[in-house]
């Protein structure tokens, strides 16, 4: 049974770099790297991001990514330190959609010799749409370089800059203990 990055960029997928491919290819295994996380410089959005639990920000933290397989979507769960971000993926027929509590966002991808990137054009917020000037303004980038696993992701709201973390993960090579 093909994988929700298989079926959703289709022919688009071999392309990808082997990296990116096993990455999402083998839902389970946690990949485990490094990131910068910077939040926004305005008091009242980053009051919002701290009351939503947000990564902190930082400089090389620790982060530990998993994509567990749930039928037809997948979770993606994210570990910055010790804080959670956990959201769900699954096909659409406008792309991906990505689940984050009462948000959903609906995200183009794009593959290129490089990697894949992704970027969002519609928000709904408890299942309805929301005015450009309310939408999340999602732009990720993943690429390889040797072998680890790079990734580049903003977050805005309107013309703001909410969130933005990059890093780079590996996969681990041994099962964590239980």
């Amino acid at each position: 049974m093909p994988t929700l990055y298989q079926t959703a960029l289709g022919p688009d997928y071999r392309h990808l770099p082997p990296l990116l491919q096993a990455f999402h290819d083998q839902p389970g295994p946690w990949w485990r790297g490094q990131v910068d996380v910077s939040w926004s410089p305005c008091p009242l959005l980053r009051s919002l991001l701290w009351l939503a639990r947000l990564p902190a920000e930082g400089k090389q933290l620790a982060i530990a990514v998993r994509l567990v397989a749930q039928g037809q979507s997948e979770s993606w769960q994210r570990y910055f330190g010790s804080r959670a971000m956990v959201s769900q993926q699954r096909q659409h027929p406008m792309g991906l959609s990505e689940s984050f509590g009462p948000l959903r966002l609906l995200l183009r991808n794009q593959v290129d010799a490089y990697g894949l990137h992704q970027r969002s054009h519609h928000t709904r917020f408890l299942g309805l749409p929301l005015p450009a000037f309310l939408s999340l303004q999602v732009q990720a980038r993943e690429w390889a370089v040797a072998d680890r696993f790079h990734f580049d992701v903003t977050i805005g709201l309107g013309p703001h800059r909410l969130l933005h973390y990059c890093g780079w993960l590996q996969p681990e090579t041994e099962p964590s203990p239980a």
